[in-house]
């Protein structure tokens, strides 16, 4: 079935890196076989058609397809596997280029997709397809090959075409349980974005309050509530430990049992000097029968402060953190105990 003629001009050949050597092939028959010069074929795969260093490989590709006036499609499974073929064709529709497509035995009729659907393609493996394609583009030639020249060439063509598809990779076809795979790996990138993100947004407020205020214990406010759970927990108890170190040792033991809502009773030969030391300067307090933490105390308070925001913390943590807590101390997570005590104050 003969066309209408073709003004003078390039064939753009649109194929899948994959199906380099096909794509060889046709151009070779074009150029033998019909008569098109070498710069009239544009083939990424051919020598000397190759992106020049420094071009960006798109606007390349988009340039000689604006300027070809044929465009050759090499429809295989590769073709169709390929985001970038895809946008070849696309912008063949879009330019209303005169085009050219060529089923191969890969891929037949009942594969063609998306646009190409219900558009006459070729054959390749078919002798009378070929000689149409010649005809299609014979106005281009200059001159045009002898016939005789062509069906050398063609049945040449035709000899190999076997051998050179059967050497085409296959596009690997993801199975149901990579694709699962791969969408629940997406999920838990974009949630892990998610997360970052309003990290990101919580880091930048904290920052920009921090920035407004030079008062240190404003500060550890403003620390404290943009801050997650776990670093919460750090925080508040470096505050204890910082507010404990001047404090005596009979004193820190008063303190557990104030929590605990008790007075301390010394275990027998335990009130010694130390704790009659403490009840001396006002940081213990004399209680039938035992020892109570003077609360009013200057050296008292800020301990009593630190406390309090530790022992608030533990009562609203949330069921996560004691999960966590429990895995990482193998104790309960309880104010009031003694495991608790000895590990952190």
């Amino acid at each position: 079935m003969l066309v209408k003629s073709i003004a003078k001009g390039k064939v753009f050949i649109s194929h899948a890196t994959e199906d380099k050597a096909l794509a060889e092939a046709l151009a070779d028959l074009m150029q033998a076989g019909i008569g098109l010069s070498h710069s009239q074929v544009f083939c990424t795969s051919l020598a000397g058609q190759g992106i020049p260093a420094g071009k960006d490989f798109k606007a390349h590709i988009q340039a000689e397809l604006t300027k070809s006036i044929v465009v050759v499609a090499l429809l295989t499974p590769n073709y169709y596997a390929s985001a970038f073929c895809l946008c070849e064709l696309g912008g063949t529709w879009v330019l209303s280029k005169d085009f050219l497509p060529l089923v191969t035995p890969l891929s037949g009729f009942g594969d063609l997709k998306a646009v190409l659907r219900g558009v006459q393609a070729l054959r390749i493996q078919e002798d009378t397809d070929l000689d149409e394609i010649r005809d299609r583009l014979a106005d281009l030639a200059s001159p045009l090959a002898p016939t005789p020249l062509w069906s050398v060439k063609k049945a040449k063509f035709l000899k190999e075409l076997s051998s050179i598809i059967a050497a085409i990779p296959k596009p690997k076809i993801a199975t149901m349980t990579e694709l699962l795979k791969a969408c629940n790996e997406r999920d838990g990138y974009k949630t892990e974005a998610e997360k970052l993100e309003c990290e990101l947004k919580t880091i930048k407020l904290k920052y920009e309050e921090l920035a407004k205020t030079k008062d240190r214990e404003a500060k550890r406010k403003i620390d404290l509530r943009h801050s997650s759970e776990g670093e919460q927990f750090k925080i508040l108890k470096k505050n204890v430990m910082e507010a404990m170190k001047p404090i005596p040792h009979p004193v820190k033991e008063a303190l557990y049992y104030h929590f605990r809502g008790e007075d301390w009773l010394p275990p027998e030969g335990e009130w010694d000097r130390s704790v009659d030391d403490c009840v001396e300067r006002g940081l213990l307090k004399g209680a039938d029968p035992g020892l109570r933490v003077n609360v009013e105390h200057p050296k008292i308070r800020p301990v009593i402060t630190a406390l309090n925001g530790l022992e608030r913390f533990v009562e609203k943590a949330s069921e996560d953190f004691y999960s966590s807590y429990e895995e990482d101390y193998k104790d309960e997570l309880s104010f009031k105990s003694r495991g608790f005590w000895d590990e952190h104050v």
